[in-house]
């Protein structure tokens, strides 16, 4: 069972990072469209100028702030602070260690499963595996504020997608506005 669940974990962390990447070429987008590059340098700029390794995700969102900026964006700060934690979202994800803890149903006191014995310890662990009760958690991770905890994996992945979704709103309509000003 347990590598069932880290199966579903690795996979989960691929979705952050695919929707990450997603959501970094929209920022290419927006900055290519901004700067009226042409379709024949479109690619050369994309790939010399916005390069991850040329200029990083935070640099990509200090250059829209200035943008939006310029062209009088009303969700400015709004959008700025969504896609800073996405990133930070995406970080803890690639970056945090993941522990799996075996997680004992709420009717079970700690004193209950204190005088368990071995073999019945052994038993209800098959019985929980089965059942489910493998939780991932992300050890360590650090919020806007800089506070560091331990995280529910699929609590965090669902904080993320929400956040997703926000933040595509948001630059497509960036897009547009950027597309009526040029």
């Amino acid at each position: 069972m347990i590598s069932k669940i880290r199966g579903e974990v690795t996979n989960t962390i691929g979705k952050v990072i695919f929707n990450f990447n997603i959501i970094e070429e929209k920022v290419n987008s927006i900055l290519t469209n901004y700067f009226e590059i042409s379709r024949e340098k479109e690619e050369f700029f994309r790939t010399q100028f916005l390069n991850t390794s040329i200029i990083n995700f935070n640099s990509k969102i200090k250059l829209l702030k200035q943008i939006f900026e310029e062209i009088e964006y009303e969700f400015t700060k709004e959008t700025i602070k969504l896609l800073e934690d996405i990133n930070r979202y995406r970080n803890v994800f690639a970056h945090c260690k993941i522990e799996f803890e075996q997680v004992f149903p709420k009717t079970m006191s700690k004193e209950e499963k204190e005088n368990l014995n071995d073999s019945s310890k052994s038993q209800l662990s098959n019985i929980y595996m089965e059942m489910n009760f493998i939780k991932p958690t992300l050890k360590h991770s650090m919020n806007a504020q800089g506070k560091v905890s331990d995280k529910e994996f699929f609590t965090i992945y669902e904080e993320f997608k929400e956040k997703v979704l926000e933040v595509e709103t948001k630059l497509e309509e960036t897009q547009r506005l950027i597309q009526k000003t040029n």
